[in-house]
């Protein structure tokens, strides 16, 4: 059989109408012939007739349906399993491929190179967004403060520029190096990434590449965001220690804004943070009924750290187990 060059692999549970504005930003790229591989990871309502559907018959649409919810690395992973092409290219399913996105990726991946390119694009927010919350949005600025960062030059993009919804990369090396780890339900594109390090593979940023994203992530989910980050970081931490990971990460922490690092010292014991990060949160609604986005973004700002550095201590202390609480989990964009 012949191989294609690219397959995108887009992983998918329980989010219909985002499935189907993701495959309509495939409709129109300007590089043809790529494959779409659908894993859908154990849907309530099966994604199959969203692909078969009249309105997708020029995409070389494939299904491939996880008889129960497994998460992200091993819906990816099922994907990857079935591609036949020289490179993947994921996805997420709420996101919205511009249409030179599939070009772009290949022409950064095809490069002369010693050794083999991973590309990774920016998350953009959409103009036709709709009312985002406070939280999507504070997302949406954080993924715009590294994409500008990364197009000015500022630092040189690594494995730790790797993110799972927007980035391709050889087959034969996603196979070589085992692709995802299905351990981990969350952090698991960070911990393929080191992977690909090691292995040799030098990571670029392609600006161009957009994926447009229209996340609508719930309050629950994103206050789990943080807590799941602290718990795999920390596995990652213990499966490759040589790696110093989280050495680096804390030293980050230590040199984050004043305001964050004296709310972790005022509100560091277990029902004081609580307390500080539901207050956050309270302060960041308020403030973005009425405009005040400072004051919105820096809230949530310290909500997450709060959040992150609690969860972090926890996993340290062998006090922690995470537990995806609802289906909306398993698949976040």
């Amino acid at each position: 059989m012949n191989r294609r060059l690219c397959d995108v692999i887009i992983a998918t549970k329980d989010r219909p109408e985002q499935l189907r504005r993701a495959l309509d930003g495939l409709l129109d790229q300007t590089h043809a012939g790529f494959g779409v591989i659908i894993v859908d990871d154990g849907s309530e309502t099966p994604v199959q007739t969203i692909a078969e559907s009249q309105e997708y018959a020029t995409l070389d649409c494939e299904v491939v349906r996880l008889a129960s919810s497994r998460g992200p690395a091993a819906a990816r992973n099922a994907g990857a399993d079935r591609a036949n092409a020289e490179f993947i290219l994921f996805l997420d399913d709420d996101v919205v491929a511009d249409r030179r996105l599939v070009e772009l990726h290949l022409a950064a991946v095809q490069a002369n190179a010693d050794g083999p390119i991973v590309s990774c694009g920016p998350f953009v927010q959409p103009a036709d967004w709709g009312n985002p919350t406070p939280w999507n949005l504070w997302e949406a600025r954080q993924a715009k403060k590294e994409a500008d960062a990364l197009s000015r030059g500022d630092y040189a993009p690594t494995w730790r520029q790797f993110h799972t919804g927007n980035n391709c990369l050889p087959l034969d090396v996603f196979r070589a190096v085992g692709g995802f780890d299905e351990r981990f339900l969350r952090a698991e594109d960070d911990e393929l990434a080191l992977r690909l390090d090691r292995h040799g593979c030098k990571f670029v940023f392609e600006p161009s590449a957009l994926a447009w994203h229209y996340s609508h992530r719930s309050l629950e989910a994103w206050l789990l965001t943080p807590r799941a980050y602290a718990y795999f970081d920390h596995l990652m931490d213990q499966l490759h220690p040589e790696a110093g990971f989280l050495t680096q990460v804390k030293s980050e922490l230590r040199r984050r804004r004043l305001p964050l690092r004296l709310a972790r010292v005022l509100l560091h014991h277990g029902a004081t943070a609580r307390w500080g990060i539901d207050a956050c949160v309270g302060l960041a609604k308020l403030a973005h009924a009425r405009r005040a986005d400072a004051v919105t973004m820096a809230a949530l700002s310290i909500a997450y750290d709060l959040s992150y550095c609690r969860a972090l201590r926890d996993a340290e202390q062998g006090r922690s187990e995470f537990q995806p609480p609802s289906r909306e989990v398993a698949i976040a964009g």
